[in-house]
């Protein structure tokens, strides 16, 4: 059904159409899945059928909320769990442009947290270069959570682009009892259309992919959400604390199932 017709031109959608191929149709107009023609998508194994969740999925309160960004002035993040039979639930999305993190941070995410996830336990992670001082202000991205209040805050040990996209090619290629190791709630809209092809390698006139996908407002999300897949591939580490350990260990405990994470 078409959207916002009370804020388009009158004939928006048939004028978008007209010369258009079927593919471009069903894309760009119908907004259904199709192939993307502008690049080799990052992700090939993600398959919609299988890989978004036929309902909304539920956060768990019992288990670690793990929220992953990606930061620059388009500041992106995800909100993942891992269930009781070691799937990678992405539950949330924040997409923003020309937002800086501290404005993201007071206008999307406590907003985000306090409406729907009052009382989890959470945990900050993403890019290691939130780490570094900005030439604008000085100021880290780890300071700007710091100062926000949040407290849990590990960036991932790399950026490396192949550990990047391995996490998460790791858990869309792997099964379990239930089913896909890896489930997207189907409201994240730019996560959905940034893995089927959104997110990509350009491809040259001579047919020859780029080694670095194309930065746009999919990469963005895509990248935050493989730091979040990078977490739960490794797993808890010492560096976490012992302290978290126990609690993590407890709380799934309490939960469904007896799987624990290494």
């Amino acid at each position: 059904m078409a959207e916002n017709l009370d804020h388009l031109a009158p004939g928006y959608y048939v004028n978008l159409a007209k010369n258009k191929t079927n593919e471009f149709i069903k894309m760009y107009v119908k907004g259904e899945y199709g192939t993307s023609k502008s690049g080799k998508p990052v992700h090939p194994m993600f398959d919609p059928e299988r890989h978004i969740a036929k309902e909304y999925l539920r956060p768990d309160p019992n288990r670690l909320l793990v929220i992953s960004a990606d930061f620059g002035m388009t500041p992106a993040m995800t909100f993942k769990q891992q269930d009781a039979f070691g799937r990678v639930l992405t539950l949330d999305e924040i997409v923003t442009e020309n937002m800086g993190l501290q404005r993201c941070i007071k206008e999307r995410l406590k907003p985000l947290l306090r409406s729907k996830y009052e009382g989890f336990r959470y945990f900050i992670t993403g890019d290691p270069s939130g780490g570094n001082r900005s030439q604008n202000d000085e100021a880290t991205c780890k300071t700007i959570f710091t100062g926000a209040g949040f407290k849990k805050i590990k960036f991932a040990m790399t950026n490396n682009a192949i550990k990047r996209v391995g996490a998460t090619d790791s858990f869309l290629v792997m099964n379990t009892e239930m089913g896909p190791s890896y489930l997207i709630d189907p409201r994240c809209s730019y996560l959905k259309r940034g893995l089927k092809g959104g997110y990509h390698y350009p491809i040259s006139r001579k047919g020859i992919a780029s080694d670095a996908p194309l930065k746009n407002i999919f990469s963005h999300i895509c990248e935050a959400s493989q730091y979040g897949d990078m977490y739960f591939e490794l797993g808890v580490d010492e560096a976490d604390g012992e302290a978290e350990r126990k609690k993590l260990i407890a709380a799934q405990q309490r939960s469904r199932g007896g799987y624990t994470r290494r």
